[in-house]
């Protein structure tokens, strides 16, 4: 009897990649993966377990194939292997997957990634992306109602060194704060994007009277996108980088210390008391050469939803 398999991982690598198996046991030494590779996760896409009239092999396993997945209005690559236990799949050239042990419906399998790729089951992975749009939904009429609750009690976002004069402003004319003017020095560029929005690679990191204590994010490509963020340490928080091999060449620095940290901060609607930072998933900048990067942290000890009101 064929059992169903359905399951996904999703790499935190250099480009930002969902890789989906679905896994498809024959007996019990033998399944075949479905690896769908796309930049995001095809909703209406499910996959079907293989059909009776299909070619296989003289073994009677079936053959490799790519065959095309709707991802959006993208055609992406969907392979499909069959794997026995023991033999794995690579991807790219630092990602392995192997087979290990086919136990009833589940399947278990082993990841060999370099230490600077985040390796996530794909619900955890679906509910930081999840995080990153609500954070981005915020109005302001709530933001105001937080900051008559905290008060005094938080402190003041540091303020940004002022741009010299001379340096040149871009124009932004449907942002969150209405028509602003950005200068260039406070443009960072996150090479992978945020997580759920990976086609904007531009942000300004601003200070306005308008979301003190916090900083807004702005991206300039959409300029209806922005995410209210704050340091972690004026919020009580403290986070360990630990290793980030991979994140400190992207964003050309030396050491952590060279780092600003900044988290996201999501407001339920109509529940400012509610507001909470997801430690999961900062975002680091280098001012230098401003470049930015959200990265997930794999440690119990961070939360999604750290309150920010403690009552």
């Amino acid at each position: 009897m064929r059992a169903v398999i359905e399951g996904s991982v999703n790499f935190c690598a250099a480009s930002p990649k969902f890789y989906t198996f679905s896994r498809y046991a024959d007996n019990e030494s033998e399944i075949a993966l479905e690896v769908y590779c796309g930049t995001e996760i095809p909703q209406a896409w499910s996959p079907a377990p293989p059909e009776s009239g299909r070619r296989r092999s003289g073994s009677g396993r079936p053959r490799s194939r790519f065959s095309p997945a709707m991802a959006g209005d993208r055609k992406e690559s969907l392979l499909i292997l069959t794997r026995k236990i023991g033999e794995g799949v690579t991807i790219g050239d630092e990602v392995r997957v192997v087979v290990l042990e086919l136990r009833g419906k589940q399947v278990r399998l082993g990841i060999e990634a370099p230490p600077g790729v985040a390796v996530l089951r794909d619900e955890i992975f679906q509910r930081l992306l999840q995080e990153n749009r609500q954070a981005a939904a915020f109005v302001f009429s709530d933001l105001k109602a937080l900051q008559q609750l905290l008060g005094r009690d938080l402190p003041a976002a540091g303020p940004l060194p002022p741009s010299p004069p001379q340096v040149p402003r871009l124009r932004l004319d449907r942002s969150r704060l209405g028509a602003i003017q950005v200068p260039e020095d406070r443009i960072i560029f996150f090479r992978q994007g945020l997580l759920g929005f990976v086609e904007f690679h531009r942000y300004a990191l601003l200070a306005p009277p308008d979301t003190t204590p916090f900083f807004l994010l702005q991206c300039l490509e959409h300029p209806e996108l922005a995410l209210l963020v704050a340091e972690p340490s004026r919020l009580g928080a403290s986070i360990k980088l630990g290793r980030l091999h991979s994140t400190l060449k992207e964003l050309e620095a030396q050491a952590p210390e060279e780092l600003q940290i900044f988290v996201t901060l999501t407001i339920p609607p109509g529940r400012p008391a509610e507001t909470t930072a997801n430690l999961v998933s900062p975002i680091l900048i280098n001012p230098g050469p401003r470049l930015g990067r959200q990265v997930v942290l794999e440690s119990p000890e961070f939360s999604q939803k750290h309150p920010l009101l403690l009552h």
